[in-house]
């Protein structure tokens, strides 16, 4: 648990864009990666691994550069054994914010944006849904490049993933950052480029691991009332009402913390 809790980002978002630019400069690549305690719970990243691919994920976790603390529950967790507040970094917010400092920052001539996200008919996303996502952030970011988007459908994702357009694009992209935006879900994104770092780190890639930005940019999940956040519990009501079979498996993944209940807290 130590070693988990140590690489969970503990600043605020000012400090977190400061650190990922520094970042940037110094190693030319960056991975960025998003933590929501119910899958925290759900692939035991606190606790012993029962299978491989809950070793082979929370290794990509420990792997990258930054993971940032996504949701109140996870900073109640954090808390309780740290004795100290963490920032609320969740991949929905703080990602629009970076990519605008990006785009905003005299410093950086040109940023360019790739998308690689996944669909599933079955709740009620289309493969429609990936133009109307690059439409909502050409219109975000009017001053970045989007040389290339692709998609594939969410019962596919984990396969083997067709990195042709990916290199095809990026040969002829003349852009001071590149970032990938990476939204097929956890944990298959995060082994994923975990997998292909080298692939990264070669073409100087800020690679974003935001699963539900995509839901949030185009519409298909809406952000609570205010008085629905601050009461904090009610927003996951509030989801699961909207789109139950997106969320409430995760509603019953944050049970997992009754494990801890009785553990030594002195970590």
């Amino acid at each position: 648990m130590i070693q988990m809790l140590d690489k969970i980002y503990s600043w605020d978002r000012s400090q977190a864009t400061h650190d990922i630019l520094d970042t940037l400069d110094t190693q030319w690549y960056c991975i960025v990666n998003f933590l929501y305690f119910a899958n925290a719970m759900k692939w035991r990243l606190f606790e012993s691994p029962r299978h491989d691919k809950d070793i082979a994920y929370k290794q990509s976790l420990l792997d990258g550069d930054y993971l940032l603390p996504d949701g109140i529950a996870l900073q109640m967790f954090y808390g309780y054994y740290r004795d100290t507040r963490l920032s609320n970094l969740n991949g929905t917010d703080f990602v629009p914010y970076l990519l605008d400092q990006l785009s905003n920052t005299s410093k950086i001539p040109s940023l360019s944006i790739y998308l690689y996200q996944c669909y599933d008919p079955s709740k009620g996303k289309t493969a429609e849904s990936l133009q109307k996502w690059v439409e909502v952030l050409q219109k975000m970011y009017p001053t970045a490049s989007f040389p290339r988007s692709d998609q594939c459908l969410y019962t596919a994702r984990g396969e083997e993933f067709d990195r042709e357009w990916l290199t095809t694009a990026v040969r002829h992209d003349p852009s001071e950052i590149k970032v990938f935006l990476h939204c097929t879900g956890t944990p298959y994104q995060e082994m994923w480029v975990q997998e292909h770092r080298a692939f990264f780190q070669t073409h100087w890639f800020l690679a974003l691991n935001a699963w539900w930005l995509i839901d949030y940019l185009t519409g298909f999940e809406t952000r609570a009332p205010d008085w629905v956040v601050r009461a904090r519990v009610l927003e996951t009501f509030w989801r699961i009402t909207k789109h139950p079979k997106k969320n409430l498996h995760k509603f019953l993944s944050m049970f997992g913390v009754f494990r801890f209940l009785f553990t030594n807290k002195s970590l």
